[in-house]
């Protein structure tokens, strides 16, 4: 037996997603579009017992389309409640770190070097940064549970969600008034914060 895309309960447009609401993923898909944040579809649940739509055979969070055109966001959005995915490389990088880890850095960044942080379900929080082709300090890669996500990579960006638990900004893009610091900078302050 075929699995089929869900219907709509009631006839409405916008189903119930466990954990957010359809139209804030729209919305932050949208917004992230609309400022050059290169997104795309990614594979989505409807209940966090359930099983994965939006690709055939899908068994996980995924792609399901290429970057989406800004103009393109609303539709597509408005059609499925795909989680929002940033592919990164293009012109947002991000580093990813521990909680712990996240937090005191997160304390030492303020003015410019201050940009987005969102924080994953299990625990890790992923510092936005611009695309620069610069590699990870020797020390961060060496001593810390540190990676960086560039091109050929891609991650969840809030709200979206995996078995019902939710992706948060600990600074949202608006927050920070949509600029990201470079890698180097964030980099200099994860180092700084490395465990003694």
């Amino acid at each position: 037996m075929t699995r089929t895309e869900p219907k709509h309960p009631g006839g409405s447009l916008l189903p119930v997603i466990p954990g957010t609401r359809w139209t804030e993923l729209r919305s932050a898909a949208v917004e992230c579009a609309r400022r050059s944040w290169p997104v795309l579809p990614g594979t989505y649940q409807l209940d966090e017992r359930d099983g994965w739509w939006g690709r055939p055979g899908a068994a996980g969070l995924r792609p399901v389309a290429p970057p989406i055109a800004p103009d393109r966001a609303l539709d597509r959005w408005t059609r499925r409640p795909c989680s929002v995915l940033l592919a990164c490389g293009h012109s947002v990088d991000a580093v990813e770190v521990t909680a712990e880890h996240g937090g005191r850095a997160l304390e030492r960044l303020f003015g410019d070097r201050l940009g987005p942080v969102a924080a994953s379900p299990s625990g890790c929080w992923f510092f936005f940064v611009s695309s620069n082709g610069l590699p990870m300090r020797t020390e961060l890669f060496e001593r810390a549970q540190v990676q960086h996500h560039a091109r050929g990579c891609w991650l969840p960006l809030p709200p979206s969600s995996r078995d019902g638990l939710v992706y948060s900004w600990r600074v949202s893009p608006s927050s920070a008034d949509w600029s990201l610091p470079s890698s180097a900078e964030v980099q200099q302050v994860l180092a700084e914060t490395l465990p003694r």
